[in-house]
Parts: C-alpha cells; sequence; structure tokens
C-alpha cells in the first residue's frame, strides 16, 4: 500500500467484488449505487447540485458540447492544451476558433472572447484561466485543475458545465480512468446524464447518446480518493510552492493564485543553442541541455512529468489546420521556451524537493 493507494480504494473495490453487481446501468439508466453515491459526494464537494461521471475527461468535454447543442457553431477556445479541448468541439459538430494564452497562467485569455459566444476556457497545470465573460455559454476543461480556485470559487462552478478528469495522472483517479461533469443547470444535467449512456434506447430520446458510462468498481475507486483530494493538494502546493521559491533565474515559473500546482510550468528565458554535452561539435538547444542533464529524474512513475510540455500547437497538427484564422504568437513563443517539473506530488519527502531544486539548478548552469 502506498500514500496514493491503500486499504480504503481496496475495502471499496471489495464491497463491489461482493455485491457481484460491477455495473447497473442496464438495469437503471442513471447507474449503480456506487455511481450514484460519488456523483452526490462530487457534488457536495463542489457544492453544486448535480455531478454527472463518465467514463473519461475526453468523454466529460464531448458530453457537455452535445448538451449545448454546439453542432454547426463557432466555439472559442485556446490552441496551447491537450487535443481533446478541441477535437470534443470538432466531433460535436462545431468549430474551434483560437484564442491566445495569456503568459502567466497558460490559459485563453478570457478578455478576448467575443461577447455572447459558446467558449471552452481550459485550467492547464493546475492554474485557473484568467475569467472569460459575457459569454453564451461557457464550458471549462477542469482535468488539470481539481480544487483550483479564482477569487475563493472553485473552478468549475464558473461557466455552465465544469468537467473533470479522473486519468491516472490526474489528482485522484477511478483506476485509470474517468470523468466527472457539474453543473447547477437541471437540464443540462440530465441532458448529459442521457448522452452518456444511449439516449436513444434508454430514454428513448430523438438524439443519439454513447456508452460513456462509469463502472462501479471506478465509482467505488473515486469515493476512496476524493477523501483524500485535499491531502493531495496539499502535499502538491506545499512541494510545489518550495520548488517555484527556489527556481534558478534562467527560469520564469507560470503560476497564478488559486493554483494547485499540479504541474510547475517554467518559461526558460533564452533558448539558445549550446555545444552538445555529449555528441564532440554538435550543438543543442539550452533546453533540450537542461532537460539532458535532468534524464535521471525520470523513474517512469505515472504522472511524473520533466519534459517540454506540449509538442505542437493544437491548430498545427494536420487534423485541426483548417480552423486555423489567426495564429496565436503567444502561445506559439511558450511551446519553444515551456520546462514542466512534476516531481512533487504524492510524495510529502521535503529532502527530495531539496535535491530536485540542487539538480535543477545544476543543470541549469552554463
Amino acid at each position: 500500500m502506498s500514500l496514493r493507494y491503500g486499504k480504503e480504494e481496496f475495502n471499496q473495490v471489495k464491497e463491489v467484488i461482493k455485491s457481484g453487481s460491477l455495473s447497473s446501468f442496464y438495469r437503471n439508466p442513471y447507474g449503480g449505487k456506487k455511481v450514484k453515491e460519488f456523483e452526490e459526494k462530487f457534488a457536495e464537494y463542489y457544492k453544486v447540485s448535480h455531478g454527472i461521471s463518465v467514463s473519461s475527461g475526453t468523454a466529460a468535454l464531448h458530453t457537455a458540447c452535445l448538451a449545448l447543442k454546439i453542432c454547426g457553431q463557432k466555439v472559442f477556445t485556446t490552441p496551447y492544451s491537450f487535443i481533446s479541448s478541441s477535437s470534443t468541439i470538432a466531433i460535436a459538430g462545431g468549430f474551434p476558433h483560437y484564442i491566445d494564452i495569456d503568459r502567466k497562467s497558460l490559459g485563453m485569455r478570457g478578455d478576448l472572447v467575443p461577447s455572447g459566444s459558446t467558449a471552452l476556457t481550459v485550467h492547464l497545470l493546475g492554474n485557473p484561466a484568467p475569467k472569460v465573460k459575457n459569454t453564451n455559454y461557457l464550458i471549462e476543461d477542469c482535468c488539470q485543475a481539481l480544487g483550483a480556485e479564482i477569487d475563493g470559487k472553485k473552478v468549475g462552478k464558473i461557466g455552465d458545465l465544469g468537467c473533470f478528469s479522473f486519468q491516472e495522472t490526474k489528482t485522484i483517479t477511478t483506476g485509470g480512468e474517468g470523468g466527472m461533469i457539474i453543473t447547477d443547470n437541471e437540464e443540462l444535467a440530465e441532458r448529459c446524464k442521457r448522452i452518456r449512456n444511449h439516449a436513444e434506447k434508454y430514454f428513448r430520446e430523438l438524439y443519439f447518446g454513447y456508452n460513456y458510462r462509469m463502472t462501479e468498481i471506478q465509482a467505488a475507486i473515486g469515493i476512496a480518493q476524493l477523501e483524500k483530494l485535499d491531502m493531495f493538494n496539499k502535499i502538491q502546493i506545499d512541494n510545489g510552492k518550495y520548488i517555484v521559491n527556489n527556481l534558478p533565474e534562467i527560469l520564469t515559473p507560470c503560476i497564478v493564485k488559486g493554483s494547485i500546482y499540479y504541474i510547475i510550468g517554467c518559461l526558460l528565458e533564452k533558448n539558445y543553442t549550446v555545444p552538445h554535452p555529449v555528441n564532440d561539435g554538435s550543438l543543442i538547444s539550452r533546453r533540450d541541455h537542461i532537460l539532458l542533464r535532468l534524464s535521471k529524474w525520470n523513474k517512469g512513475i505515472p504522472g511524473e512529468t520533466i519534459g517540454k510540455g506540449y509538442d505542437t500547437i493544437i491548430y498545427n497538427y494536420p487534423a485541426f489546420r483548417s480552423y486555423l484564422i489567426n495564429r496565436c504568437y503567444v502561445a506559439e513563443d511558450v511551446l519553444t521556451r515551456s520546462l514542466w517539473f512534476d516531481v512533487h506530488r504524492f510524495n510529502p519527502d521535503k529532502n527530495r524537493m531539496k535535491l530536485f531544486v540542487e539538480d535543477l539548478k545544476e543543470a541549469c548552469e552554463e
């Protein structure tokens, strides 16, 4: 047993297995005992009316897009994110329109989103993204920001639908994959519940649904993990603050108020070329040089990240080039200078953070 997984998860799963009911959606279209309990407890944690469990964070985003009936509409979003924040718009029939990012939070600049539009904002690396005001509808991608806040209000409650991921690398997990949607809107909640479970069959709707159902075992693990969420966040915030306060001068942290320090994103002051430390006569970028020196920290731990972050602006993927209207120059610049560190979660060992900071400073030396 470890700090992240212990007897609490084991006992919850054992209870489900002993019950013999691993998924009850075919008996009750709204799910079984553990699914309903997890949804209720998650909604209670966020102080909202509804939690709707799904099979992944991507499923949460797709369900939210379908619930808002975005087919044929522009949806303003960020080009600097995991691919699903854009792909779910497209597969729901919408058209992603890209807005540049804020250099500090790395989130979409809300002040550039046209009034009266529909938007999907991403709270990246544990940072709350800048506020988006006066939209018709707003979806929040909170997959990397469980517990982050804006002005004392948790992200996910600011827009119409908040979407979360419980994939293995996230702050809490439901056994490797899973997701949740939260809302105070009764109509949207019901529509999401029907979309995630074959709306055309179980609810006799004219629109189609999907198999985005969460299993009883996943929900059981989620119940146990949710009890640990505040502890996990405290560990990563405390460790993250230590690393940020001791960064080398050539690194600028991308951290804003209310962050949960999910991943420590930094910008390298200048990414010029330097001699390769191994291959004589060749050159390597300063960023690659630093990462090469830090490679011993990549130990294959799920969720542990020491790297460049995203390697491509979303509109430069072949499937999204047709959606490019205006380039986002801040996002493109960030892509070339970003460094992401994630060695600080699920581990309260302060000595390990001290060793990482020492190695990082050594790696950044000329």
